[in-house]
Order: structure tokens, then sequence, then C-alpha cells
């Protein structure tokens, strides 16, 4: 009697495959990570927390306490003091996604008179869109512009302190139906 072997190697050990059990592939999730060796609990943590980094998140209504927290001078500090945007922009946490912004401003005004902006005249944004709103009143702020760094904490900012009439962007919160500050744009000099 004759034996396949010599005719059908390939056969043979695909035949001998069969009895092994399949390989476990690791679990990837869709950051391409993979996630063997995380408990259920770490799996989950860690998930969490590349969500709250890459993820856009849920669309957040814009707010009066994000608003005030982001722009509003700190008063106990000088606004001349040469690191004053390097030390604010870190301490208000102010980023996207962990990301240096490229420019920021803090201004020494009442929230409620950024709130009387939104119903002025529009004006034309840096960006060349009508969407911005323009103050009546010269204040006074601080303009931040990247210096050196890419990701937080390595942010470096020239602090320069201005006084002009702020143009901010307005939006509309269905919550109570009425324009709040969101963005503030430039600082216009006064002449």
């Amino acid at each position: 009697m004759r034996t396949l072997v010599p005719k059908h190697p390939l056969l043979l050990l695909l035949l001998l495959l069969l009895l092994l059990p399949p390989p476990t592939l690791p679990k990837w999730n869709r950051f391409g990570i993979s996630m063997d060796g995380f408990s259920a609990e770490g799996q989950k943590a860690f998930l969490d927390y590349l969500e709250e980094i890459y993820g856009t998140g849920p669309t957040r209504p814009p707010g009066k306490k994000k608003f005030l927290q982001k722009i509003l001078v700190e008063e106990e500090m000088p606004l001349y003091m040469d690191d004053y945007c390097s030390y604010n922009v870190m301490y208000k946490n102010v980023h996207y996604r962990h990301r240096c912004v490229p420019e920021h401003y803090f201004l020494n005004i009442s929230y409620e008179a950024f709130e009387n902006i939104c119903y002025s005249r529009p004006v034309v944004c840096k960006d060349g869109s009508k969407r911005c709103r323009k103050g009546y009143l010269l204040i006074e702020g601080v303009y931040c512009i990247l210096t050196s760094g890419a990701r937080m904490p390595n942010c470096h900012y020239k602090s320069i302190v201005k006084t002009g009439y702020p143009v901010i962007t307005c939006r509309w919160n269905n919550d109570i139906q009425n324009f709040i500050p969101d963005y503030i744009d430039n600082l216009v000099p006064g002449g």
C-alpha cells in the first residue's frame, strides 16, 4: 500500500495544522493599540483616556464659566510680567487637544461688557468672515503669541500688553436663549 506523503506533502501539512488550536490575535481598539495585558477596568480607563485626548467629544455649548476661565485676566498678577502668557496659558489650561494654541488673548473687562458686545454690529474677522462683533470701550489686555513648543506643557509665549477695542465672536446658547461670547478674535488699537 502506498502513502500520500511523497506525492502531496502540502496536503499533509494542512491536515496537521487543523489539529492545532487557532492562534489568538491581539485585541485592537479603534486607536490601533493592542489591549492585551490590560484588565477590564484598565482597558476601560485607558480607552476613556484615549477618547479624551484624541476624540472630538460631544459638542459642548459655549458657557460663561469656560469663557471666564480662559479669557479674563487674573487680578493678582500684573499684566506687564514677561512670562504672563506662558504662566496663564498653562494655569488656565488653554490648549487645543494638548497642542499649543498659536495665539491667545487675556482681557481686563467684565463678562457683562462682553455680553453687550454680542449685540453690536458685525465686523470682519481676521480670517475674512463677517461673524465678529466689535466693542465700543477701550480695554487693556495681553496678547500672547507662541514662540516655542508644540504640545502642552512645553508652550512658551511672548506677552504683549495692548489697549484697544475687543473683536469677539458670539454663539447662541439654547439653554438661556441668548448670545454669549465665545472667542477673542482681535484687539484693535484705538485711534
